[in-house]
């Protein structure tokens, strides 16, 4: 016979008729004859994926799925639907997000939605392609290659200011500023900055502190140690560091950083009021 694109997987049936002629009678085949079934099979596409790799909390991720080797008919009806799975779910049992299905016409890339990352760690995606009459699904699993999104904590930045130069026996503080804090919506923050002092003898901020505070911190803002009055002359160093909050990192200052102790926090010895004149 001539040839027969076949636009559609399924079982074709074939019935060949001869006409005869002046001294051959005709003959013909029936529907079903033994040999006169053709099985077109369906396209078995490949679907490769490949998710947002990294991105910092707060920003977003996406999925894209590519289709190759699909064949494409006028009543295509295939679609993707991707599912995105939360940090604490690496074994992907519910998704946090599904995206709008995408139809397929074809070969090609579909991109998902995007989805906002609240929260730090690893994202898990699966694509799901649910084929068509002409081609059969992959099968997608969790953890496929490329499926992962690692969101990344906040960097926040942290300044120090202590009090400037003071007298023995007045009191002297720090001031740490944070900023960058990234805050979920609806979240409530739990972080704490620690200040700690150490006095004249401890150069190197080694021994044990003069004084110690905590204050909680919940936004990006500046924050004050509780005073600290000095007993002696000499420069005193601060220390602040900050535990970091869900969805940031923490920061810890050093001994000697930036105006915490240099020109800040340098004590003097009183001056002796002036005796009467009368008592000289």
């Amino acid at each position: 016979s001539g040839p027969y694109v076949a636009t559609k997987a399924g079982t074709y049936q074939w019935i060949a008729r001869y006409s005869g002629d002046a001294t051959n009678a005709p003959v013909s085949g029936a529907c079903g004859d033994a040999g006169e079934m053709t099985t077109v099979l369906k396209r078995e596409p490949t679907v490769t994926t490949q998710a947002t790799a990294t991105a910092p909390v707060g920003q977003s991720i996406s999925d894209t799925a590519t289709v190759s080797g699909a064949y494409r008919a006028a009543t295509s009806t295939g679609s993707i639907t991707f599912r995105l799975y939360a940090p604490s779910d690496a074994s992907c049992t519910t998704a946090i997000f599904t995206s709008e299905p995408k139809t397929v016409d074809g070969d090609g890339s579909y991109p998902s939605d995007p989805y906002t990352a609240t929260q730090a760690g690893t994202y898990r995606w699966i694509a799901t392609y649910t084929g068509d009459d002409n081609n059969v699904p992959p099968v997608p699993r969790c953890d496929d290659p490329n499926e992962s999104s690692l969101v990344s904590k906040a960097s926040p930045t942290l300044t120090t200011q202590a009090s400037p130069a003071t007298t023995t026996g007045q009191s002297i503080s720090d001031t740490a500023t944070v900023g960058g804090i990234y805050q979920a919506p609806g979240a409530t923050q739990t972080g704490m900055i620690t200040f700690r002092v150490y006095p004249p003898a401890d150069p190197t901020c080694s021994g044990i502190p003069a004084a110690t505070s905590t204050k909680p911190v919940n936004r990006s803002g500046s924050y004050t140690s509780d005073p600290y009055p000095t007993t002696q002359a000499g420069t005193y160093r601060w220390v602040a560091s900050d535990s970091g909050v869900v969805n940031n990192t923490a920061g810890r200052g050093v001994c000697h950083d930036a105006n915490e102790n240099t020109g800040a926090a340098h004590v003097e010895e009183a001056t002796p009021a002036p005796r009467p004149t009368s008592e000289l």
